[in-house]
C-alpha cells in the first residue's frame, strides 16, 4: 500500500443479524462501525468503495509531534506566554511518554501514566493539575480541528491537592510593616492591597 495509512486496508463489510451490512474500520487502534443501510451485498460493496475513497481524501492522521507543530503557533497567538509554556512542556512530555504515537491512539491510560510519572518527579499536585488541564484543552482543540473524533482525556480526574493553612499577618505584624514604610504612597498601596485582597498585577493594572 506504500504511503497509504495502514488503517485504510482494514475496512471491511460485516452483515449483522438485522440483515444490514456495516463497514468495520479502525482509527488508530480503535475499531469503528458505520452502517451502509443496505441489505444487498452489491449495494453494500458500493458503499464500502465510496467509504474508502472518503477515507483516502481525509487528512493523514497526525502524530503527537505533528500536532505540536500545528498547535503551538495557534497557542502563541491566542494565549499568554505563561500558558503557552505550560502547553509546550506538557505536550513535549506527553510526546516522550507515548513514543510520539498517533493522536487517535491516545487514551486515558496515557494521561494516568503522565500523572503518575510527574508526581514521582516530586512535582507539586497543583502544577500537575495545570499540566493535565493544558493537555485536555489541547485535545479539545484537536477535536475542533477534526483531527480526532473525541477528546481522549475528557474524563480526566485531577490530583488531590492537600489543604494548606493560609499565611497571614497578625494585626501587630501588619502595623510593624506599615511603620517600616517611609513613603506615604507605598503605605497607602499596602493598606489598599490588604483591605481589598487584590493581587499585585490587578493593582498595577488599576
Amino acid at each position: 500500500l506504500g504511503a497509504v495509512p495502514a488503517y485504510l486496508a482494514m475496512s471491511y463489510l460485516y452483515k449483522r443479524t438485522n440483515g444490514i451490512y456495516y463497514i468495520g474500520y479502525f482509527v488508530g487502534d480503535r475499531k469503528k462501525w458505520k452502517s451502509t443501510g443496505a441489505t444487498l451485498k452489491t449495494d453494500a460493496l458500493k458503499s464500502l468503495s465510496q467509504f474508502q475513497e472518503l477515507l483516502k481524501s481525509k487528512r493523514e492522521l497526525l502524530s503527537v509531534s505533528k500536532f505540536i507543530e500545528s498547535f503551538l503557533p495557534f497557542a502563541m497567538g491566542n494565549y499568554s506566554k505563561c500558558t503557552v509554556e505550560f502547553y509546550t512542556h506538557s505536550l513535549e512530555r506527553l510526546k516522550t511518554l507515548t513514543d510520539d504515537c498517533l493522536l487517535p491512539s491516545l487514551t486515558m491510560q496515557h494521561l494516568d501514566r503522565y500523572k503518575t510519572e510527574r508526581l514521582s518527579d516530586k512535582v507539586s499536585p497543583a502544577t500537575v493539575n495545570r499540566e493535565l488541564q493544558a493537555l485536555r484543552a489541547a485535545m479539545n482543540t484537536a477535536v475542533s480541528w477534526k483531527l480526532i473524533e473525541a477528546n481522549p482525556f475528557s474524563k480526566m480526574q485531577q490530583v488531590r491537592v492537600p489543604e494548606v493553612q493560609p499565611t497571614y499577618f497578625s494585626r501587630s505584624d501588619f502595623q510593624r510593616l506599615l511603620n517600616a514604610i517611609k513613603e506615604q504612597w507605598l503605605r497607602d498601596l499596602v493598606v489598599f492591597a490588604a483591605m481589598t485582597g487584590m493581587r499585585r498585577g490587578e493593582i498595577v493594572n488599576l
